[in-house]
């Protein structure tokens, strides 16, 4: 795993309440938030583990 995408793994963990768009060649894009309290937020970091998914904006 390359730093970056570390650094933006540690940032989404300390998100809280905040959005975050992730696009994947093999899904489309997910929405997730750990406000509306939807588990998919707490998939993030798996996600990240996936080459083939990255983080498109943080809300």
């Amino acid at each position: 795993m390359d730093p970056e995408r570390c650094k933006l793994k540690r940032r989404v963990n300390r998100l809280g309440d905040f959005g975050v768009v992730i696009t994947s060649t093999e899904a489309p894009i997910y929405g997730l938030t750990s406000s509306a309290g939807i588990p998919g937020f707490k998939r993030i970091p798996k996600l990240l583990k996936d080459r083939r998914c990255r983080i498109e904006s943080i809300l």
